[in-house]
């Protein structure tokens, strides 16, 4: 893998990007995002089908549990976004493995735009199974646990997501330490082709934690890098240094996408108006990260994986 491309597109202007999603775009014949829309995904639905499947599992008030993701219109415009983060709305066809695939939204976007997909999940919901049936896509029934590796699931992929993680033992006494995670992602990544990648989305711990400081470190030493692509309008920015490139740098570009705040260590030559800036230092930023970063964007946070090298933090 060339670590050097990786980290400069992480670090590529807004506009550099959207030249190049346009090239890509007019070169390889992908479908824009901006051409793709909730009616048309909508559309390919059997929708009296999924009428019925509503009626089966539907409840006035969902809450967090999982009949909520049968809210069509809101899940499809989440999964939306998630495509259009990891860019796959342009360039070339990609195989895709997506981990807790649940009611596969996701991947019906990603077969939309041409790719080759394959889910994988537990097979406890039947509207889970239903709805992967109603959208036509492969699921491969398989439950992770620690230090069994994944199956025979045939050629090597160009990505892997696993998107609200609760595999790891989410908010039980058995959550995932390193030596988990570093089999695990050591078994993914001979799943992957050499330049392929890995996206990782957690959930918050009992503790209000993604992970403890242990697993922080762990993922830093595997290349952490503060990717200011997935920053959105009200969100804070850690602009905090990682092995192989400084989140400094981004600074600029994380506040052009609306960030309200940034903490960093270094302060910029020219300090960006209406965002508060904070400076701490290195350890104690990233100890509090988790926390903070609950109370400014939500119950996620994302890390970005490349072979055996870079992992990136949102």
């Amino acid at each position: 893998m060339n670590l050097a491309h990786k980290l400069k597109k992480i670090g590529v202007p807004h506009t550099y990007r959207s030249a190049k999603r346009h090239l890509g775009l007019a070169v390889l014949g992908r479908r824009p995002f901006s051409g793709l829309n909730l009616e048309d995904l909508i559309a390919a639905i059997d929708r009296e089908k999924f009428d019925r499947m509503r009626q089966r599992y539907g409840v006035v008030r969902a809450g967090h549990d999982w009949p909520k993701y049968l809210e069509l219109e809101k899940w499809m415009r989440i999964n939306l976004r998630r495509v259009q983060d990891l860019g796959l709305d342009y360039g070339f066809r990609k195989r895709i493995l997506d981990i807790g695939s649940g009611t596969g939204y996701f991947l019906h976007i990603c077969r939309f735009l041409g790719h080759d997909v394959v889910g994988l999940d537990i097979d406890i919901l039947p509207m889970y199974r239903e709805m992967m049936q109603l959208l036509g896509l492969k699921r491969v029934v398989w439950e992770i646990e620690p230090f069994r590796p994944l199956p025979d699931l045939g050629r090597p992929f160009d990505l892997i997501t696993c998107f609200m993680i609760c595999f790891n033992g989410h908010k039980s006494e058995a959550v995932w330490g390193t030596a988990e995670w570093r089999f695990f992602l050591d078994d993914l990544e001979s799943h992957l082709r050499p330049s392929g990648r890995i996206q990782l989305g957690f959930n918050r711990e009992n503790d209000g934690q993604y992970f403890d400081e242990n697993l922080r470190r762990f993922f830093t030493e595997r290349g952490a890098v503060i990717d200011s692509r997935r920053v959105v309008p009200g969100t804070l920015f850690f602009a905090l240094p990682g092995l192989r490139a400084d989140g400094a740098t981004f600074i600029d570009e994380a506040v052009s996408r609306g960030a309200v705040a940034v903490v960093t260590e270094k302060m910029p030559a020219l300090p960006p108006a209406k965002v508060t800036l904070a400076m701490s230092a290195f350890t104690a930023a990233a100890r509090s990260c988790a926390v903070l970063i609950g109370e400014f964007a939500g119950t996620t946070i994302t890390w970005i994986s490349s072979v055996r090298r870079a992992i990136g933090v949102t």
